[in-house]
């Protein structure tokens, strides 16, 4: 929330006399309590796409009136908030001087990346002198022009100190692969009683530090293996949220099927990627949650070579404990929104031979439960078969569904079944050749209350060169006897007509003679009108069937030039 500057000067009354001039703005009458609430939400990280930053707010609301720079200047605390390691007020000595002498001894927080090689030496200075005060360490790696990075040792020296006030440590560093190196002595000296969140790269610590007792959130990266994440796991009660990297198992190490189950109560997010399969199970297999804990997952292979599923009895264990996790999810928040995506697996695919994702999100439009099948053949048909006898699919209202080149090879016998479950869908999210699918496999009666329909794109036309050699357009597949008309009277047959066809969406740029939909009486068609820049509506039947020649690409114009082209060179 950013300050309103008022037009008062350093004289100007105070805020229990303002109310009597009413030349004055209202947040003048407000007391000193609310006015520092006011200011000190001001010092929060504002987001990256707002052009006011904290530093510059709190800056010009110091300079507005007498009272207000009292109150700022009364409060340490804030200017403790402000260093801004990328402002350009940082570049300027007395700048940089002023807000940490106005800090006083307050904690402090270190933000931002350091914009010149001045710059870094503050930080490095201020890191060395005040290192005890840090509250919040959100720093990028400074790096000059030369690519030169922020000198290692002389960081890593006073990140061995003990950081009693440390909250938040977040440096992304894995851009340096030999930025530390192991020491004896531990990060932080083992001494950080407050800390919350972690997340870091190349940085040499120990998952089972006495510190990860007060972690809440962190990210664990790939120089761990699979051992020292479930080792570590008996050591963070407190976690809320967990995110994983490239976790994998080392060669010739064997994880104990002893390790016990570990139990968390706060933990709430978990989310691992780029793993295999037998590693991401056991990371499953050890965890517990007493509230529902949405999980992100990526299972993939970083391999050239052929990878394999494991046996189907591994496969079964798998769904049971993606569905563990994903079940709570469903009955405390059913999800509105369900995207399914099926990618064709070609081959040499590298460097992902094997991929499955899923993920559960929360969002304006509610929550999403999103699925990518590609490559994992076994794990994807046992897992639609969980998912069709589940509740996720009764429950939504959104369905996207994206399947590469209509290959149904995975699932095919499980597809319309999955299909019947989408009883409350009311906005289907659909490539045009997709259609094909729904036509042919599933039964008419389907998406009962379906009423949205949006093309997420058309059926691509030939190239320019083919339609010249002779190659068709396949205008048949275009037209009214093609897939989308075919599915409108689909639709209409079984008494359940589309109300809203959306071509809005982005990825629609082709040239499509739809004025056959003139005919589809009350049918509303959304789309983007190029020359005006914004969305039109177009009801159906209203007697205008040329607003619906929808022209991005002047064909027969392209092949004039072709064959002109051509003339001239022969």
């Amino acid at each position: 929330m950013s300050t309103t500057a008022v037009n008062l000067d350093s004289k100007s009354p105070s805020s229990a006399a303002a109310g009597k001039d009413p030349r004055l703005s209202p947040i003048s009458e407000l007391s000193y309590d609310v006015l520092w609430l006011i200011f000190e939400q001001n010092t929060f990280p504002c987001s990256s796409t707002d052009p006011i930053r904290p530093l510059s707010t709190c800056i010009r609301t110091s300079g507005v009136c007498k009272f207000w720079r009292d109150i700022m200047l009364q409060s340490p605390i804030f200017w403790g908030r402000l260093i801004d390691l990328g402002h350009p007020f940082m570049g300027r000595r007395i700048g940089r001087g002023e807000v940490l002498k106005r800090s006083g001894v307050a904690p402090l927080w270190l933000q931002g990346t350091p914009r010149n090689r001045i710059v870094n030496d503050f930080f490095f200075s201020t890191l060395q002198d005040h290192w005890e005060r840090v509250e919040v360490f959100d720093v990028k790696p400074f790096t000059d022009g030369r690519g030169s990075p922020m000198p290692a040792d002389q960081l890593w020296a006073t990140l061995l100190r003990p950081a009693p006030l440390l909250r938040v440590f977040r440096f992304p560093a894995k851009c340096y692969t030999d930025l530390f190196s192991k020491s004896p002595v531990p990060l932080f000296s083992n001494e950080a009683p407050r800390i919350e969140e972690f997340s870091v790269g190349n940085v040499s610590y120990s998952l089972e530090a006495s510190w990860m007792s007060t972690i809440r959130d962190v990210y664990i990266t790939p120089s761990f293996k699979l051992k020292d994440v479930l080792r570590g796991l008996k050591g963070m009660k407190a976690m809320r949220r967990m995110k994983t990297e490239g976790i994998t198992m080392a060669t010739f190490d064997v994880v104990s099927d002893a390790d016990s189950r570990v139990f968390f109560d706060h933990l709430q997010s978990l989310e691992i990627y780029d793993s295999l399969l037998p590693v991401w199970l056991r990371i499953l297999e050890n965890i517990a949650c007493k509230l529902p804990c949405i999980l992100h997952l990526k299972s993939s292979t970083y391999s050239y070579s052929n990878a394999k599923e494991p046996p189907e009895t591994t496969l079964q264990i798998a769904c049971e404990h993606l569905f563990r996790f994903l079940n709570p999810l469903l009955v405390n928040s059913p999800a509105s929104w369900v995207s399914f995506k099926l990618s064709k697996l070609r081959v040499p695919v590298w460097p992902y031979p094997l991929q499955f994702e899923m993920s559960f999100l929360n969002d304006h439009q509610g929550n999403l439960a999103s699925f990518d099948f590609g490559g994992y053949p076994g794990l994807s048909l046992l897992f639609v078969q969980y998912l069709s006898s589940s509740l996720l699919l009764s429950s939504a209202i959104r369905l996207d569904l994206d399947i590469e080149e209509n290959d149904l090879s995975i699932f095919a016998p499980e597809f319309h079944l999955m299909m019947s479950k989408f009883e409350s869908v009311t906005i289907l999210e659909i490539p045009e050749h997709n259609l094909d699918l729904l036509i042919r496999l599933c039964d008419p009666h389907i998406f009962p209350s379906l009423q949205i329909l949006h093309l997420t794109g058309f059926i691509s036309r030939p190239t320019v060169e083919s339609v010249i050699r002779g190659g068709s357009r396949r205008e048949e597949e275009l037209g009214p006897n093609g897939l989308f008309g075919t599915f409108l009277q689909k639709r209409i047959s079984v008494g359940a007509p589309i109300s809203l066809l959306d071509l809005v969406n982005p990825r629609v740029k082709c040239s499509r003679d739809m004025a056959f939909l003139d005919e589809v009486s009350g049918l509303t068609v959304r789309y983007w009108d190029y020359e005006s820049g914004s969305a039109l509506d177009y009801v159906c039947g209203s007697g205008n069937p040329d607003a619906l020649r929808f022209s991005f690409f002047d064909w027969d114009a392209a092949i004039a030039r072709y064959n002109s082209y051509n003339h001239v060179r022969s």
